[in-house]
């Protein structure tokens, strides 16, 4: 794990790290071939040495941003009421659980980074 990865999860209250770990091990999965950093504030996995994910945990609840904002266009039906901003989906909103029927769809979205 990049060291300020590590230090920005390390950081988390538990339930918040737990969420942050299990989109990390999703985002890894679906691309072995990121480079895993840290930028803005929050994880950043870079294809190419370009950003493509970022995962935050803010405020709001737990965000995951897609930095191809045309691909994320073309889910905003299946993400309906969680997209924040052009590139920004919220996979948790405060004090809500996890919302783990969102999977398939990021699974897709990583899939076709």
């Amino acid at each position: 794990m990049h060291e300020a990865v590590a230090e920005y999860v390390g950081n988390l209250k538990p339930h918040h790290k737990r969420a942050v770990l299990l989109l990390r091990e999703l985002v890894l999965e679906r691309l072995p071939h990121a480079e895993e950093g840290f930028g803005h504030g929050f994880p950043l996995y870079c294809v190419r040495r370009e950003p493509v994910v970022g995962i935050a945990h803010r405020k709001k609840g737990l965000m995951l941003y897609i930095m191809r904002p045309e691909l994320v266009a073309s889910y905003r039906d299946r993400l309906a009421g969680q997209l924040d901003g052009k590139s920004c989906i919220c996979l948790k909103r405060a004090g809500k659980p996890l919302r783990d029927d969102l999977f398939p769809v990021i699974e897709e979205l990583l899939s076709a980074l």
